[in-house]
């Protein structure tokens, strides 16, 4: 079967490259086939926190997992990957919650050569400002 492994960057290098090695090794005996493509796997493996709002990942096979437990057991783990995964379906995209306050501009200026030129832009952002806002 056609694997594709996710691993979240915020587990760090070292323990993804070495959840790689050992899950690519126990892979063969699973009859699994490692690969790096998502429209060719069939079943996605995903190390981490959360699974990933990827639309390439709709309908197949997909089973959230713990690094941990990936390198403690490769093979069982890869067992129950196989066994306890379930078809993916990307979360519908949410519509930002209109704000009934105002709007808040946030903007940064900065001079090399000196703060005059500084002032000068943040007056000319606060005057901008409050023109379109209608003041």
């Amino acid at each position: 079967m056609k694997t594709l492994l996710i691993i979240d960057a915020n587990l760090g290098q070292a323990r993804a490259y070495m959840a790689k090695t050992l899950l690519g090794a126990a892979a063969h005996k699973a009859n699994l086939e490692i690969i790096d493509n998502p429209n060719d796997a069939e079943l996605a493996i995903v190390l981490g926190e959360s699974l990933p709002n990827d639309n390439a990942l709709n309908g197949k096979k997909v089973w959230l997992g713990d690094i941990g437990r990936a390198v403690a057991h490769p093979e069982l783990f890869l067992s129950e990957a196989k066994s306890h995964a379930t078809p993916y379906s990307a979360p519908a995209a949410v519509a930002p919650a209109a704000s009934g306050g105002p709007k808040r501009v946030v903007a940064v200026t900065a001079c090399p050569t000196g703060v005059a030129h500084t002032f000068m832009a943040a007056e000319a952002i606060e005057t901008e400002a409050k023109n379109a806002a209608g003041g």
